[in-house]
């Protein structure tokens, strides 16, 4: 399938990027001087290194997107996705952690990842000579993804407590805030940043 007869078919997701942006904009300026007050409390160190994790999985949806902008693959690919989110439930069963809950945080991903491909395309659809050179193959992609993977079903075991704990939310916000900073991240992984942190905490 070709960019261009994919392109109606990424609207939906065009317009929850731009609004993911909003939240991404809007939720650490309303938070953040709470998470400020809560910081001696319960530092946010720890919740870094999962936003670091799931910073670093988003970021691999622009090579994605450049190797289906090549051979006009679909964004969407509903067997590997399931083959990722089942890998993700079965290391979490071995690391004591709910099958479920690495399923959804891992599910989260993989849609603010195909929102980033969507955009991606649109936007080489839009100007063709700013599209990447990239190789016509996944797999080097997928090997990496699969460890990152791995890396964020750890990382939600390993900090099972604090994401459970009452200052979750702000605590992450701190995280997820450090992260992008320390990254220097654009406004569109900063706001899928936010979007994909929407599950983790569960106190």
């Amino acid at each position: 399938m070709s960019p261009e007869a994919s392109l109606p078919a990424n609207a939906s997701r065009l317009r929850r990027i731009a609004r993911i942006a909003v939240i991404s904009a809007v939720v650490p300026l309303v938070l953040l001087p709470t998470a400020a007050t809560s910081a001696a409390e319960t530092p946010a160190e720890n919740l870094q290194s999962l936003t670091d994790v799931l910073a670093d999985r988003l970021a691999t949806a622009d090579s994605v997107a450049a190797v289906k902008w090549k051979t006009g693959g679909p964004v969407s690919d509903p067997e590997r996705e399931a083959q990722v989110i089942d890998a993700a439930q079965n290391a979490a069963i071995g690391l004591g952690l709910a099958p479920e809950r690495a399923g959804t945080v891992v599910r989260d991903q993989i849609e603010v990842g195909k929102a980033i491909q969507s955009l991606r395309l649109a936007q080489w659809h839009a100007d063709p000579a700013g599209a990447p050179d990239a190789p016509a193959d996944l797999a080097p992609i997928r090997e990496r993804i699969t460890a990152l993977t791995s890396a964020v079903v750890t990382q939600l075991a390993s900090n099972a407590q604090a994401l459970r704990s009452p200052t979750c939310y702000t605590d992450l916000v701190q995280a997820v805030v450090a992260t992008n900073t320390a990254h220097d991240r654009d406004i569109v992984h900063a706001a899928a940043l936010v979007a994909a942190s929407r599950s983790l905490c569960t106190p």
